[in-house]
């Protein structure tokens, strides 16, 4: 099977499947294509540097077509959309169109516009040959013995799984070692004792800590929670955020 078909084959697996759980999705995956969850995180954070990874896809294909059977059934209630699509309330799916589409359901509804197919917009990110083209290439042959010997690649995943560096700051530092020309092995080991020196000072407090406190929680718990409920990285929270999220929930 080669590479186009593999992540064609993906990418229908999941819109066929999108009904169900993320891990049910994942599992079909992998018994279509013998990759893992893990293989294709890596493959989608590098290709789209840093900007998406299997679980975001899945979550915003299902925000997808929930907003597609939104506006095609305009008769279907709003609250057995966002429960079919795996939404655990009405209003943390409304929070999810707005926030992606820039108007709430009800807009949406009313104004029938063309809503943006990701799935089309991956393929076309996918088709553009990059400075990874040929990594890429490895990563989803199918002998993986070939991109095992890629130092670049190994380089990668080494500052993942050893280092504690997520993908998306790989991406920054590997374009960063090329803008300065300095090795990206080189500039990752730099980077990794900064972070070693800045977590042991005495003063150190961790981002998420830190962005809890500019939001005015102080309970990481609440942050916490406020990510399931807009369906968000902590980063992405703000304190308009908190506020709706507050009185929604009477606090």
């Amino acid at each position: 099977m080669n590479n186009s078909i593999i992540l064609d084959k993906v990418l229908s697996v999941i819109d066929e499947n999108i009904l169900l759980d993320h891990y049910e999705i994942v599992k079909k995956i992998y018994i279509e294509t013998k990759y893992t969850d893990q293989d294709f995180n890596k493959f989608l954070a590098v290709i789209t540097v840093g900007k998406l990874t299997l679980r975001k896809y899945i979550r915003e294909r299902r925000l997808y077509f929930a907003v597609q059977e939104m506006i095609n059934h305009p008769e279907k209630a709003l609250v057995d959309i966002a429960l079919d699509y795996g939404y655990s309330e009405q209003s943390a799916f409304t929070r999810a169109v707005s926030r992606t589409y820039g108007k709430p359901p009800a807009e949406l509804k009313k104004s029938k516009q063309e809503i943006p197919d990701n799935r089309k917009a991956l393929e076309d990110c996918l088709s553009d040959k990059s400075r990874l083209g040929s990594v890429l290439e490895s990563i989803m042959s199918d002998d993986k013995a070939i991109w095992q010997e890629d130092s670049y690649f190994e380089t990668f995943i080494q500052a993942t799984e050893e280092m504690g560096f997520d993908l998306p700051t790989c991406c920054i530092i590997s374009e960063l070692s090329e803008k300065l020309d300095i090795p990206f092995a080189g500039l990752l080991n730099m980077f990794f004792d900064m972070m070693i020196d800045y977590h042991s000072d005495p003063n150190y407090i961790p981002a998420k800590i830190e962005c809890a406190i500019d939001l005015g929680i102080e309970d990481s718990e609440e942050l916490d929670s406020i990510c399931r409920y807009y369906q968000c990285e902590y980063y992405e929270v703000t304190k308009e955020d908190v506020i709706e999220y507050r009185k929604d929930h009477n606090q």
